[in-house]
């Protein structure tokens, strides 16, 4: 049973995943052909960013008005503002019996910005927006937790390429905006999906998949298939 306690108390002997591992695992869950070979990539990040990340990267940077070489956007847009950029955050918590204990669990994440009592998120996709696909997300209440604000801001673009202005080029076609709040039951939510894949680390671990190294990361220690 997972636990979210005081950083100033973990030990050294702990597991350190992002934020997004949490999604990760949940997709790998759902996905008809789920390999532990497939999580074992995809938890320790085998694949190079797809160009979907490279495109939501560059337009991010773009709105806070740092533009990216190679990438250039076009739509009507507003800059975005927050009162700080890119903030870094834990959530640690302490392992029971998931892993045959005593381990700890240091979730990391990455929020796009702070914007005086709320987290700002920028998020792009090529496809229709689906703002339930981001309210279903874990990631949310990780940053609320790691915070201790309050409510998050998703911004969500839809961006697809300009084929017509050429290579490099993207359009913006859609802007929606959600707000999610803190709930009662957000930390139960997140210390049971953590679990779950703890769970999961644990069968990667006894199958020789990953190992674990001095800053409590996951490593590959076979390589992926084709490689």
């Amino acid at each position: 049973m997972l636990k979210i306690v005081d950083a100033s108390t973990l030990e050294n002997r702990y597991i350190r995943l992002s934020v997004t591992d949490l999604d990760g695992y949940a997709y790998w869950r759902m996905s008809e052909k789920s390999e532990l070979a497939d999580l074992a990539d995809r938890l320790c990040h085998v694949d190079p960013p797809s160009e979907a990340m490279l495109v939501g990267r560059a337009f991010e940077a773009a709105l806070f008005g740092e533009p990216t070489p190679g990438f250039e956007f076009f739509g009507d847009v507003e800059p975005v503002q927050a009162v700080a950029r890119q903030q870094f955050l834990k959530v640690p918590m302490r392992v029971d019996d998931a892993m045959g204990g005593p381990w700890e669990l240091e979730l990391r994440g990455r929020v796009d910005g702070l914007w005086v009592d709320e987290v700002l998120e920028i998020k792009t996709t090529g496809r229709a927006i689906d703002l339930a696909r981001y309210a279903a997300s874990p990631q949310w209440k990780c940053y609320l937790l790691g915070t201790g604000l309050d409510r998050v801001r998703y911004e969500v673009y839809q961006v697809c390429r300009d084929r017509e202005r050429g290579p490099g080029a993207y359009e913006v076609r859609d802007h929606q905006t959600l707000v999610l709040r803190r709930s009662a039951l957000m930390e139960n939510d997140v210390l049971e999906i953590s679990e779950k894949t703890l769970t999961a680390v644990k069968c990667l671990l006894d199958e020789g998949l990953v190992q674990i190294d001095e800053r409590g990361r996951l490593k590959r220690t076979q390589p992926p298939e084709g490689a």
